[in-house]
């Protein structure tokens, strides 16, 4: 689960609940009221935190480890194996295009739009 808070005021915001089933090793904010979030699931998710839904979620199959912004809408994110992946948002940063695998013999996962599920 995500927590929001604002931290100024010390105001518990809201909770994902369904963010993730298992621990989540990475988290950016970003532009509009969004963010990203990685977890030990093997799942990443864009976030619409004014209504605290996602917007669009990537399995990679195997538990993500680290999750590091590298430059705008690009992130690099390792996994439980070893490997490296970089994944890109695109248009309104509700989609994503990725992973592509660092390593040749990786095999990317697969994206999934979750304009219905919070």
């Amino acid at each position: 689960m995500l927590v929001l808070w604002d931290l100024h005021n010390a105001l518990r915001l809201g909770e994902l609940p369904q963010a993730h089933t298992g621990p989540v090793t990475g988290i950016a904010i970003l532009p509009e009221g969004r963010a990203i979030s990685a977890a030990r699931d093997g799942r990443m998710a864009v976030w619409d935190l004014h209504t605290q839904s996602a917007l669009t979620r990537l399995s990679l199959d195997v538990p993500i480890t680290c999750m590091t912004a590298v430059s705008g809408a690009l992130f690099a994110v390792g996994d439980s194996e070893g490997a490296v992946y970089t994944v890109e948002l695109v248009g309104s940063w509700d989609a994503v295009e990725g992973p592509a695998p660092a390593d040749p013999h990786s095999s990317p996962g697969s994206a999934e739009n979750d304009d219905d599920q919070g």
